[in-house]
This record gives C-alpha cells, sequence and structure tokens, in this order.
C-alpha cells in the first residue's frame, strides 16, 4: 500500500491563526482525553484503509457547544478542495502519535484548565499544526535533493517523503502479523539449540512469569486478533475477565502497558513501540497501534532479549552481533533460503566456503540452470534519531554507510561488487561452473520495513551502477548483471510456499521486477505514477503473486508447519 496525499494543514484552513504551539494547544487538556482521543482517531484512521470524510469526522468530534464551528470548518474543507482540486486528508497517524506522545511525556505536569468546547477546538488545530510540520519536514529538502540526485530526483523526492514514517502509515495488518509470527517462531527454536539461547529462554520465561513460548503466544496472540477482528472504525479495549486467571492476565498485559514512569525522548515513538498499550483502569488496557502490537511478537522480543542479557551477568558479550550472525544469517536466512529453493544446481553459503578455505564469499551463492543468485544478507537498522530527523542528507548517508562502504571497507552493494568482480575475472573459487552463467542477480535481503520505501531501491541501484561502471571501465563485461533488488526477508516468507512447490519462480519474479522498474523512464512524474516506477520488490511480488494466487498469499503452509512444531 503506497500514500501520496494532501494533509489539511493550518495555515490553508486557518490562515488567520499564527505562532500557535503543540504546547499552547494541548496545555490545559485532560491527559486522559488525549489518551483516549489519540488512539480511538488511531484506530477511526486505519479501519478498512479509507480516508475518514470531513462530515463524518465532525459528526464524533465536537459536542453541541461547538456546531457553529464545526460547520465553518466543513465550509472551509470543502472550500479549499473545490478551488484547488485536491482532497484534504485531516486524520494523519504521525500526528496523532505526536498528540499522544505529548500527553505521556508531560502527564505529570498536565493541568486542567480547559473547557469541552475550547479543548475540541485546540485539539484539531493542533493536529492540523502537526499535519503542517509534517509537510514541511517532507518538502524542505527538495533543492538539496534535486542537487544530490538529479538523475533520479523524482525517487529521491518520494522516498524522502516516506522514509521517516512509512514503516507506520504504510503497511497491511494481514499480511504482517504472519511474518512475523514466523520469524518469532524461528526465534524461540533456535534458542532452544544453543547454551546462550536457553540462559536466554530461562530469563524471558521468567520476566513473563510463564513456562514456555507457547504460552507466550497464547497470550499475546488475543491481543492483535482484537485488533484485526474489530467491525468498527475506533479504538480497541481488552477487558479483563475477574475470574481465576485474572491475575496472570493483569500481569502479562501489564508487560507491554505504559505507566507513568515512561518518559518519551524525541518523536521517534521508542516507549510507544516498547509498551504499545495503555492502562485506562485495573481491568481495562487500550491497544495503541496496531504495528506496534504486531512488533512486539518478533521484533520487540529482539529488544527485550538484548535487556535481559544485560540483566545480571551477562549470557552474551556483544548481544547485537551475537543475533544478526548466529540468529539473522545462519538461522532464520539459512533456513528461509533453503526452503524457498529446494531444488538447485549450487546452493551454498558464506561458511561453507570458510569451510573449503575461501574468504569474502556471499551469504549465498545459488545457481539455478544458467543463472546465479547473489544474496548479502543485512539485518540492520537505521537510528531512530537519524530516520525520525527528516534530514535526507544525514539519512541517505546513513544508509550508505550501512549498506555500501562502512569506513572504507565495502558492505551489501560493496560486497556484492566484490563478488562479481571476482566471478567475472575467471576465479572458480564460488562455481567451477561459472562460465556458463547467463544472468547474475545482485540482492540484498533487508529485515526492516524501512528498507520497502518506494524509491529506495532506485537510489540504491544507482549508487550499485556506479561501481558496476567502475568495473566496466576496467574491461569487465558486465551487460549480464541485472540491477540491484532489495529483498525484505518478510517477502521471502510471503511467497515461500510458491517457490518452494514450484508454482512461483523466483528468476522471472526478478526479471519481472527488474523490467518494470528499470525499463521505465526515470523521469515520470513521482505524482502521475509512483505505484508502477518507484514500487519496492515486496508490493510488487504481492500483486504479482495475488494475481495468480488469490488475495491469501501468505505461506500459510509454512505457519501450519513450524505451528505443529511447538
Amino acid at each position: 500500500m503506497m500514500k501520496l496525499e494532501q494533509l489539511a494543514e493550518l495555515h490553508i484552513l486557518y490562515p488567520e491563526y499564527k505562532d500557535l504551539s503543540v504546547e499552547t494547544l494541548l496545555s490545559g487538556i485532560d491527559k486522559e482525553t488525549l489518551f483516549k482521543v489519540s488512539t480511538y482517531l488511531i484506530g477511526k484512521d486505519l479501519f478498512a484503509n479509507q480516508n475518514t470524510s470531513v462530515e463524518d469526522l465532525v459528526s464524533v468530534w465536537f459536542s453541541e457547544g461547538n456546531l457553529v464551528f464545526a460547520s465553518n470548518f466543513v465550509n472551509r474543507v470543502s472550500t479549499y478542495q473545490i478551488l484547488n482540486k485536491k482532497d484534504l486528508v485531516i486524520l494523519h497517524n504521525i500526528s496523532i502519535l505526536k498528540i499522544l506522545d505529548y500527553a505521556i511525556a508531560n502527564q505529570a505536569e498536565i493541568r486542567v484548565s480547559k473547557s469541552k468546547e475550547q479543548s475540541e477546538i485546540d485539539l484539531l488545530f493542533c493536529l492540523l499544526l502537526l499535519n503542517q510540520t509534517e509537510d514541511f519536514h517532507q518538502t524542505k529538502d527538495i533543492n538539496k535533493i534535486k542537487e544530490l540526485f538529479s538523475n533520479t530526483y523524482a525517487a529521491a523526492l518520494l522516498f524522502n517523503y516516506q522514509f521517516a514514517t512509512g514503516d507506520i502509515t504504510n503497511f497491511e495488518i494481514i499480511d504482517y502479523v504472519p511474518c512475523q509470527l514466523i520469524k518469532s517462531f524461528y526465534l524461540f527454536q533456535f534458542l532452544e539449540t544453543t547454551n546462550e539461547g536457553k540462559e536466554l529462554l530461562s530469563r524471558f520465561y521468567n520476566y513473563f512469569q510463564i513456562n514456555c513460548y507457547r504460552e507466550y503466544f497464547e497470550r499475546a496472540l488475543p491481543i492483535i486478533f482484537a485488533w484485526i477482528n474489530r467491525d468498527v472504525p475506533s479504538s480497541v479495549d481488552l477487558v479483563l475477565e475477574n475470574n481465576g486467571h485474572y491475575i496472570e492476565n493483569y500481569n502479562f498485559l501489564k508487560k507491554f502497558a505504559l505507566n507513568s514512569t515512561n518518559s518519551i525522548e524525541g518523536l521517534d515513538f521508542k516507549h510507544l513501540r516498547e509498551k504499545p498499550l495503555i492502562q485506562l483502569n485495573d481491568t481495562t488496557f487500550r491497544i495503541i497501534h496496531p504495528l506496534f502490537i504486531a512488533d512486539k511478537i518478533y521484533k520487540g522480543n529482539y529488544f527485550l532479549l538484548n535487556f535481559l542479557n544485560s540483566q545480571q551477568q551477562k549470557i552474551v558479550a556483544d548481544f547485537m552481533s551475537w543475533f544478526t550472525t548466529h540468529f539473522s544469517e545462519n538461522y532464520l536466512f539459512k533456513q528461509l533460503i533453503n526452503y524457498c529453493f529446494p531444488k538447485t544446481d549450487i546452493c551454498l553459503f558464506d561458511n561453507d566456503y570458510l569451510n573449503k578455505g575461501i574468504q569474502a564469499a556471499p551469504d549465498c551463492y545459488i545457481k539455478m540452470d544458467n543463472d546465479v543468485l547473489l544474496f548479502e544478507n543485512k539485518d540492520i537498522l537505521i537510528n531512530g534519531n537519524i530516520k525520525a530527523s527528516y534530514n535526507f542528507e544525514s539519512t541517505i548517508n546513513e544508509i550508505k554507510k550501512k549498506l555500501l562502504l562502512k569506513k572504507e571497507k565495502p558492505v551489501g552493494i560493496g560486497q556484492l561488487v566484490t563478488h562479481i568482480k571476482t566471478l567475472l575475472n575467471g576465479n572458480k573459487d564460488f562455481d567451477s561452473s561459472f562460465s556458463n552463467v547467463n544472468t547474475i542477480f545482485p540482492i540484498i535481503v533487508t529485515h526492516y520495513d524501512m528498507f520497502d520505501t518506494p524509491g529506495l531501491n532506485i537510489l540504491l541501484n544507482d549508487s550499485f551502477k556506479t561501481e558496476l561502471d567502475k568495473l566496466k571501465a576496467s574491461g569487465f563485461y558486465v551487460t549480464n548483471v541485472k540491477p540491484l533488488v532489495i529483498v525484505n526477508i518478510d517477502t521471502l516468507i510471503c511467497i515461500s510456499d510458491g517457490l518452494n512447490e514450484g508454482y512461483l519462480s523466483f528468476v522471472p519474479l526478478l526479471k519481472s521486477y527488474c523490467d518494470l522498474v528499470y525499463k521505465t523512464n526515470m523521469e515520470l512524474n513521482v505524482f502521475t505514477n509512483p505505484k508502477d516506477v518507484f514500487v519496492p520488490f515486496s508490493i510488487f511480488a504481492k500483486n504479482l503473486v495475488a494475481k495468480t494466487n488469490g488475495e491469501h498469499w501468505s505461506s500459510e503452509k509454512l505457519f501450519r508447519m513450524l505451528f505443529s512444531r511447538i
């Protein structure tokens, strides 16, 4: 799902109001009102993937004492839309989350001093002001973007619009949840195979007061299903029954819930992601955002295990390195590759090459017929402060550090180019039959949705092409090297059944994607045709598979297989 929208902003609807601030508008409003209104609006905005009309919003926003103001607001919105021939989006998830952010961070200082009617007006003004700030952040670097990326300006512009917030605003919960469950199953299974993992599991079980990870799923999944199964555009509350399981259920939900000791710094939603429930009373917990709940199933457990590892005596000296090396690359990535590609001419991982005394090998080398797939697996994350900074140049530089050169050492793209050079140089270490290869597909497998931001694949391929041109200038024949493709590991999970059973073929899928994205005129206006030209591979694959395999395209067979093991 890709959204390009015109946000309703304060300065276009109420130009007479100047110098307003978020703090002034929200101060004096009851914190419980801020909690309940923000979570209600998130639920309303995300229901059925449809934008809320101004009339629908007004009907639930304003009380009888504000009917005149409400009517004027509707007229202002309608007038702007007619004159400018643009629909305005009033509810924007990021702006709503920032209101909740403020309420959580300042709840101890909030003193109620505003009437219900004034609170309604100031909340609306605050939302419009935050929308205005969001639009400013998205557009302030336009000239710099044009200067830095003159050849891929439209792709860079779209990337800049969405990178900071796209993982929150562009997602499909029905597709997203199964992938997190499958990765979580793999994680728990992996932990049971190592001594360090077993010790971490012991701390994990003690933290939640459970005996096995099946109990974790039994208690966590109903939270997600409560959101998925809702039938009204509203917030979702979890109400505990006062029965023999009340205490254990209450204590479990408390682990997911914000409390008065939390203080959020910045606007990257760290604490909201860590604690995605709000406790309203002794029996009721409210879901803040469905994505944050879904992330608790897998990503949240990475951060929790890291925290638990540092308690008492460390079990693993460098948890992040241990996790990404032993689990992400040597377990999760390998398990999925082996499942997705059961029939190959060659399938070797970097450790297989190391056992042969070969250094600097690809994370995975696959040969099928006369095509080669070169994989580099990158479980990396762009720092939240950089991601939320809306600083285009800093963001691009950080991505290049992660996926091109790190302290002058080739990584990601740089590694792929090094491997391609080795193959084209006639070195037979990777594959003694390489001379028969028709096509080389360079692939980076990522683990976070931020790398699925529209336009990013084109920008990274531009860097890849620059490095490839250096090989060409040195006399290497690079015509058979395809453009770079960024593949989210969730996408591999979703299409894994089709690849495993043979009714999908990865090479034609890659070729189709490269033909669509890289043979289309790159100067097409980003606002007229973004869904085709700048689409990430994840969306392209989903749409293509849905055409041939129906809408329910996730790997249900893999899910059932893993679930049967626990």
